[in-house]
């Protein structure tokens, strides 16, 4: 199954299992906004699952926080997208069009030199919140940016993705914290050479976390 594929069929899946209140309305709605990330959300569970912590939970209590880890994302995410709006970025309708890649002033090199968008270098829960002073990034969020979303997220809170090709998006790009800023060639290289970092794109491991996902959502 293709990312567009198991984003439609998962869509599709969430919608129902709301109607039937399986699952919170909010994590629906997030869910058919263009930007949600929901391959980076399969890949957070491809890393809870190597946690000892979590492989110990029964079935019943993984699929409630899986749900949850869904309701959070979609919530922020929901935020971000009317704020964004409210400021009249006009890149929300841009997505695919390379909203968010921009490279900022301060880069040594152009981010478009070397970033093929796998988002590696969001994938952490949390980062040093050391915003520049001209950000204009809520406060709060920058306190969100530093502690991250919560419990089991995986990725930053700001990552979204775009759905024709999969692609990481930073949705704060221009007023990104400045060790997001200083994350460059060589440090690019030298994760995408991480075998561990590497497990995360294996087609095998990442169709069965596909399925497992879709079994949790409609599960009766």
């Amino acid at each position: 199954m293709d990312n567009l594929s198991f984003i439609r069929s998962f869509t599709r899946k969430a919608t129902a299992a709301c109607r039937k209140k399986q699952v919170p309305r909010i994590a629906a709605k997030g869910l058919h906004h263009a930007g949600f990330p929901v391959g980076y959300f399969v890949r957070n569970l491809m890393l809870l699952a190597a946690e000892p912590r979590w492989a110990q939970k029964p079935p019943r209590l993984k699929r409630i926080k899986i749900v949850r880890l869904l309701q959070e994302r979609s919530r922020f995410f929901l935020q971000v997208h009317e704020w964004l709006d409210r400021h009249d970025t006009g890149k929300l309708d841009n997505l695919s069009e390379g909203y968010g890649n921009q490279g900022g002033q301060d880069d040594a090199v152009s981010v478009d030199t070397y970033c093929i968008h796998c988002g590696g270098c969001c994938e952490i829960a949390c980062g040093l919140p050391d915003f520049p002073a001209e950000s204009i990034i809520p406060a709060r969020w920058q306190r969100i940016f530093g502690e991250g979303l919560g419990e089991n997220h995986r990725f930053c809170p700001f990552l979204w993705e775009d759905r024709p090709s999969g692609g990481s998006l930073c949705s704060i790009h221009p007023w990104r914290s400045r060790p997001c800023r200083i994350f460059e060639a060589e440090e690019c290289r030298f994760l995408l050479d991480d075998p561990e970092f590497k497990k995360l794109s294996d087609p095998v491991a990442l169709k069965k976390v596909y399925r497992l996902l879709l079994r949790l959502i409609d599960a009766r």
